[in-house]
């Protein structure tokens, strides 16, 4: 008996010493987990960005396509984080503002703008940006421009840059296309509109042009706001003889010249460089119009579109019931220029982001890396890329690209 008692009070005794090995101690401290560092993002601060354009009056055709694409380029950019310098991230809200189509009204906006401690402004308009330049470049605040005239971005203006293609480089690659596909139409006619912008604008591309080899050269300018072309035609264009027609025109205009023109007996060729969508300006001129070229728009079926073009078009069409213009694709464009501009000068003071701007890369909306080229002995003043030439299919009514332009080889990119 005694040894079955010593042999159980020894298995207890094992099993106790077991479990205590075995289970938790009641003073125990558990050892903690390691866990991996996480560093928190950086809260967002506000980088405001002036959108001026042309949303009501003459010009719309230009200004609503342009703050659309700013509006458009602003939220691809926030929603891709926004812009990174450092440790800090800066969200774009825009400050838009409507400042008409004349020089009094871009400087009222600039000035407006600058009150509100805006620095950085997207503007559309030559003539409007020719006054805001007159608040914008003293006070060092940086003005992205959409319009074509080289004037602006001169030396004279260093905190003055170029969303589009210039004169030089957007205009004459489609002018010499056309006459090239036309050897026999050497007798020139150009005219544009009789304003402050008009004669900006038409004054540099006349100048090019008569850099071509012409049988003859005649221009004449027409009051703004015609809608009767009649008189004009039969007093200028007709008894010029032309048999090239050259309209450096606004929209709501070439479309009513362009039909004018045909109905009164022109038969030559007919070329509209311009950035504001041409298709709804030959609807106006209707068969009229068929064969004429144009330039900086697309037959957005056929060749050079890059995937983002595409997508955003269709976007585009879907909300306004049309396809964007030259002015929102750049506008799109420009937004990302301004990010890539902050990045690299890593601020957002407009000195250095002026100083930053000929160096600057970004993924452009028209494919590849975008860059900015030269005007005249301005570095990195204007934006750079290959354009469309298209010519109007009245039966099929739509563009056709004809070819694909480039500027010229001499520019620095």
């Amino acid at each position: 008996m005694k040894t079955r008692i010593s042999i159980a009070l020894a298995v207890l005794t094992v099993m106790a010493l077991v479990a205590t090995a075995c289970g938790p101690s009641p003073t125990a401290t558990p050892v903690p987990t390691a866990t991996a560092a996480v560093t928190p993002t950086p809260a967002a601060e506000t980088l405001i960005i002036g959108n001026a354009s042309i949303l009501s009056g003459p010009g719309t055709g230009f200004g609503i396509p342009q703050s659309r694409g700013v509006e458009k380029g602003t939220e691809l950019v926030n929603a891709a984080g926004g812009i990174k310098v450092g440790s800090k991230r800066y969200m774009i809200k825009l400050n838009t503002y409507d400042w008409g189509y004349t020089a009094d009204g871009g400087r009222a906006g600039a000035e407006k703008l600058l009150n509100d401690g805006v620095k950085i402004i997207i503007g559309c308009g030559t003539g409007t940006s020719v006054g805001a330049q007159q608040v914008t470049e003293p006070n060092k605040a940086l003005l992205f421009y959409g319009g074509t005239a080289d004037s602006l971005v001169d030396k004279a203006h260093p905190y003055t840059f170029r969303i589009l293609m210039g004169t030089r480089d957007g205009y004459m690659p489609t002018v010499t296309y056309a006459r090239d596909q036309n050897p026999g139409n050497r007798k020139y006619f150009g005219t544009s509109y009789n304003d402050a912008t008009g004669k900006i604008v038409y004054g540099q591309t006349e100048q090019a042009v008569k850099a071509l080899s012409w049988e003859t050269f005649e221009s004449k300018l027409y009051e703004p706001g015609t809608t009767d072309f009649a008189p004009f035609v039969t007093g200028y264009l007709m008894p010029s003889g032309a048999n090239f027609l050259l309209m450096v025109s606004r929209t709501g205009e070439a479309g009513l010249l362009m039909k004018a023109a045909r109905q009164y007996g022109y038969k030559g060729i007919i070329v509209w460089p311009s950035a504001a969508g041409g298709l709804p300006e030959f609807q106006i001129a209707g068969q009229a119009a068929d064969g004429a070229i144009l330039t900086q728009d697309w037959d957005w079926s056929g060749p050079y579109i890059g995937d983002e073009m595409k997508k955003l078009a269709v976007e585009y069409n879907t909300q306004y019931g049309s396809y964007p213009t030259m002015l929102f694709l750049n506008a799109v464009d420009a937004v990302r220029m301004i990010k890539a501009a902050v990045e690299l000068s890593g601020s957002t003071d407009a000195t250095a982001m002026r100083d930053a701007m000929p160096r600057i890369e970004w993924d452009s909306v028209f494919g590849g890396k975008g860059k900015l080229a030269s005007v005249g002995d301005r570095p990195g003043a204007t934006v750079v890329h290959l354009m469309p030439v298209a010519k109007y299919d009245y039966a099929a009514n739509k563009l056709v690209n004809v070819a694909q332009a480039i500027p010229p080889d001499k520019w620095t990119k």
